[in-house]
């Protein structure tokens, strides 16, 4: 069968490898999201276990220590200007600073890949021109005397950047930041007609002394001023506020950016662009939203949620926005999903959507996370990228504080749930310390180690606490060390402080340590004791791991409703006897699911259906339901399923949905769930849920419901507009060429799948010019799809075709501006080995890959 499910609902796309010419089934990026990176994990970690984790102290020099503060950074000022064809920006940077403690008479400043021009100490009524030595990455400047802590001294350097020649590092190992550069000019010749011209920055770790001076560290803090020279069509955005602006006699303008408020130098931005600026306010405190002008109408539908969250976090924390206001820009290429600048957060491009997307999926989870820096990692700073879970772990953590705020619980522990489900995904590769002082580069750090586990430990502290201690340890946290940078103890001692308890087992166990525990559970009812005997094994490899002390709560259910236990589990093993005068219809071991590991149970079929009708998480639900899908009952299956598909939340009834998926034809027609799938299909709420009924429907028959298709196809959801549109193309209608016509100037992902689908299953050769100029048009998760069927079309078309497609495919598999693009465009090269010269092709784009990572699958597949 060829089943065909998508919801765009896209983070960041993985990697699937086309294995045939037409897939039998194609996932849903929802469900490729469920299996993240696993293709690659494969890959990545080929040669290393978990067994080894501790080797890693070993396999390279040394300590990562937070960086030696001999300065401390006072003030920047930046004065700039660009180039853009040959992308450069042209500085005179002005820098304030103060010896820390020892006597100083020279000062080595972070500056990579400039032409320096000059260097001046400064004085009140001259300058000094100061000795200088260069080698690319440190500027080593002679002072004229000696300094000590008590003195302040001012140097001026004359500088050109450019960082198109900044030598790659180990930013392309890893998915979170791309690239290097640290600063980016977007369509700088204006060639690309249907991209902007942009220029923007990307600071974090160490790459804003790309295109400034300075000590590249987070342990800096300083003011700063910008003077940013543009062309009078561009606007420009840097942090603080936008003092003046003022006009050149070349054309040129100057606006003047003041940011009065010390904070971190790989904070520091820039953006320019030809922006609409669409203003808000919350209190005081002003708002803007940068986006393209087309979406300017749509600007407050995507950021309009940020005044309740800045109201929401600064009660929650009890300290109120610590800035003075508040800017969001969109712009396209990023490196990152977004990055939280110091009131200026950055945002990539697919976050700029039409109010009809924001229909099926919000952006508010990156919104909410990337405000929340403004107090963790802006404010209150990690010392080091050893301790970047003190920046991460908070961030992460706010996207389920504004879900369950905003959504409810369901929402906010569903959410909790995939994020467990991406760190242990990840340590099944390697297990890692959170707090990690023995790492090879800071890229290093940016997994789902410092995320997700950090996300997933606060909540457990949260649980352990209680919500007053908890969020009163983060107020007093932050005002105890506003603008100042800290190391996990700090934390520790916060919590501490407000609590009254000793938290040394707890950030041993979890912030100092690798792994997680593993926990298997029996339980026995004993009739003449009225017993309950419940014994719990840690079974984590405990020469390498730790062995955890875990406060949990057992839930015993009865007809009635449950009962609630605490237990501390802090032994290899324990039994615990638990008094209740009749046997539980359901057991289940930490039913709030607060423990961030693997839980293993063995239960009855019967207990595990007890489970899913009386659990309130939505978790534990979808627990039961997998245990239960392999049943082989298959009137027991139609019931749990009707049961999954009457659920209150979303994802279980979708995962009854799955259900359904995994029986045939035969099955769904005997067990009568023909007539739920059409009621689901039509009425329920979830346009995601709708949607995969829909997809259901279009392979049991796709004849008997194309009069449906064709009205839903016109649906105010993309995702149930495009699933009824693949519906339709699928059936044997001789019109489809009339709804074709309707849809093929759409731009949507959503909508560009199904009819390039269509036109590669059906070989229609007349449509290469229809996915060539959807490529130059669309977004990177588009051109995803589109190179992958642009493979397959090829692999039959006319040989003059396939050679000029080849040439198009093998640009982006060069060229494309997201490594899912270059890695989707050698994969459909690959479907064309047979013609003469793709091999040598294919080879040529191995050798020029620089992310890490692709190479590293690369040569795999060449072992394999």
């Amino acid at each position: 069968m060829r089943l065909f499910i998508y919801n765009i609902s896209l983070i960041a796309i993985v990697f699937v490898l086309i294995t045939s010419c037409k897939t039998a089934e194609q996932k849903s990026l929802e469900q490729l999201r469920e299996s993240i990176l696993l293709d690659l994990q494969s890959s990545e970690y080929a040669d290393t276990g978990a067994e080894e984790t501790k080797k890693v102290k070993t396999a390279f020099d040394g300590y990562k220590a937070a960086a030696t503060r001999d300065y401390n950074l006072i003030h920047t000022k930046l004065e700039v200007s660009f180039n853009l064809e040959s992308e450069q920006l042209f500085g005179l940077a002005t820098i304030d600073l103060s010896p820390h403690f020892y006597p100083q008479d020279s000062l080595i400043l972070d500056a990579k890949s400039f032409d320096i021009h000059h260097v001046y100490l400064l004085n009140r009524d001259d300058q000094k021109s100061l000795n200088y030595t260069y080698d690319n990455l440190k500027l080593k400047i002679g002072l004229t005397e000696t300094y000590s802590r008590t003195d302040t001294f001012t140097v001026q350097i004359k500088y050109t950047a450019n960082p198109s020649k900044v030598p790659p590092s180990a930013a392309g190992k890893n998915k979170s930041i791309a690239d290097n550069r640290g600063l980016y000019f977007v369509n700088p010749d204006g060639s690309q007609l249907n991209k902007p011209q942009q220029i923007w920055t990307q600071g974090e770790t160490d790459y804003n002394s790309c295109w400034f001076p300075t000590f590249d560290v987070p342990n800096q803090r300083c003011t700063q001023e910008m003077y940013i020279t543009v062309e009078d069509r561009f606007v420009t955005l840097s942090n603080g506020k936008l003092i003046s602006s003022t006009m050149q006699d070349d054309g040129q303008r100057t606006d003047y950016w003041l940011m009065d408020q010390p904070h971190a130098p790989y904070l520091f931005m820039m953006a320019v662009g030809e922006y609409a600026i669409v203003e808000d306010q919350w209190e005081d405190i002003p708002l803007t939203y940068y986006v393209e002008p087309a979406y300017e109408p749509y600007a407050k539908d995507i950021f309009g949620n940020t005044p309740e969250m800045l109201g929401f976090f600064s009660k929650l924390l009890n300290y109120k926005y610590p800035w003075n206001k508040y800017a969001q820009v969109v712009v396209r290429d990023f490196v990152s999903g977004a990055m939280e600048n110091t009131t200026a957060s950055v945002f990539m491009e697919r976050v700029q959507v039409t109010r009809r997307e924001l229909l099926d999926e919000d952006w508010d989870y990156i919104i909410a996370h990337e405000l929340f820096h403004q107090w963790f990692g802006n404010l209150v700073t990690c010392e080091s990228w050893a301790n970047l879970t003190l920046n991460e772990a908070f961030g992460n953590y706010s996207e389920y504080l504004w879900k369950e705020y905003k959504k409810g619980t369901n929402e906010a522990d569903y959410h909790l749930g995939k994020e467990l489900n991406a760190y242990l995904n990840e340590a099944e590769g390697e297990n890692k310390d959170l707090i990690r002082y023995y790492h090879e580069y800071s890229e290093d750090m940016f997994d789902n180690h410092s995320y997700a586990k950090g996300g997933l430990i606060l909540h457990y502290l949260r649980y352990i606490l209680g919500d007053e201690a908890f969020f009163a340890s983060l107020s007093h946290y932050l005002k105890k060390h506003a603008f100042q940078s800290v190391e996990v103890h700090e934390l520790r001692r916060a919590f501490e402080d407000i609590s009254g308890k000793d938290l040394h087992w707890f950030f041993d166990q979890w912030f100092l340590a690798s792994g997680h525990p593993k926990l298997k559970i029996d339980h026995e009812y004993i009739e003449n004791l009225s017993s309950l005997r419940i014994n719990v094994k840690q079974e984590q490899n405990m020469a390498k791991l730790p062995l955890y002390k875990l406060p949990a709560q057992v839930t015993l259910w009865h007809d009635e409703g449950p009962e609630h236990h605490e237990l501390i589990i802090n032994k290899s093993e324990q039994t615990f006897e638990i008094q209740t005068s009749r046997r539980p219809k359901s057991i289940i071991f930490d039913e709030v699911g607060v423990i961030p590991g693997i839980i293993k149970h063995k239960k009855s079929a019967k207990e595990w259906f007890t489970q899913f009708e009386k659990s309130t998480s939505v978790r534990q639900r979808m627990r039961a339901l997998r245990e239960l899908a392999n049943t082989e009952d298959l009137a027991f299956k139609a019931k749990i399923i009707e049961a999954a598909i009457a659920d209150e939340f979303w994802a279980v009834r979708q995962q009854g949905l799955d259900m359904i998926m995994g029986l045939g034809n035969k099955q769904i027609d005997s067990l009568n769930l023909v007539s739920l799938i059409e009621t689901i299909a039509e009425k329920d709420p979830d346009n995601v849920v709708r949607s995969d009924a829909i997809s259901i429907l279009a392979d049991l028959d796709a004849d008997k419901y194309a009069d449906i298709f064709r009205l839903c196809a016109y649906d105010s959801s993309y995702s149930i507009a495009g699933t009824c549109l693949f519906g339709y193309l699928q059936s044997s209608r001789e019109d489809k060429d009339q709804l074709i016509n309707l849809f093929e100037d759409e731009t949507q992902v959503n909508i560009i799948i199904p009819l390039a689908d269509h036109f590669a299953y059906e070989s229609q050769y007349e449509r290469y010019d229809w996915f060539i100029n959807k490529l130059e048009k669309t977004s990177d998760e588009s051109q995803w799809y589109l190179v992958r069927l642009l493979g397959q079309l090829l692999m039959t078309a006319p040989d003059s075709m396939r050679l000029e497609g080849i040439s198009h495919l093998e640009k982006y598999a060069l060229s494309g501006s997201k490594y899912y693009v270059r890695l989707g465009a050698y994969q459909a090269l690959e479907l064309n080995e047979d013609v003469e010269g793709v091999k040598e092709k294919l080879a040529y784009i191995r050798e020029r890959e620089k992310d890490e990572t692709l190479r590293r699958y690369y040569h795999n597949l060449l072992e394999e």
